[in-house]
């Protein structure tokens, strides 16, 4: 029997959105290597390491927001890297962030970088503006194109 063929960047990264979007959290970690590194790059920057803090780290988001959707408005590849940009928004129904549920709508932009090996992210680093987040969860605002 054949072997498949590895899978290409950006093939991997856009399984990882479909799996968070299907709430598939086991789905996900297939994307991930077991020792794999996600920093948020904000001020207050969380640094993610392994399966099992970053399971727990989306079982809390999912948990805060209904209707999770991720929307990939591009994505770049150069070799085993990826970037991307995207908008992220649900119902905020459970504590997220430290700020409890309003019920309203959240969006906000994020944008990711990749290090692929093995057909695995071992290195994520997301980027996003706090004040945006802070201004969906209050209901202030929701980002526009």
């Amino acid at each position: 029997m054949a072997e498949s063929s590895p899978q290409s960047a950006e093939q991997i990264v856009r399984a990882q959105v479909a799996s968070l979007n299907a709430g598939d959290i086991d789905g996900l970690m297939n994307y991930y290597a077991d020792d794999c590194l996600v920093r948020e790059i904000t001020a207050d920057g969380a640094e993610i390491k392994g399966h099992d803090e970053l399971r727990r780290y989306l079982e809390e988001l999912l948990s805060g927001l209904d209707d999770f959707r991720i929307e990939v408005r591009h994505v770049t590849t150069s070799g085993d890297r990826a970037a991307l940009q995207l908008v992220v928004s649900g119902i905020h129904s459970g504590e997220l962030y430290g700020y409890p549920a309003t019920r309203s709508k959240v969006s906000y932009r994020v944008s990711t970088f990749h290090t692929i090996a093995n057909g695995k992210t071992v290195l994520e680093e997301a980027y996003f503006d706090p004040t945006e987040l802070v201004s969906s969860l209050s209901g202030t605002g929701v980002p526009s194109d």
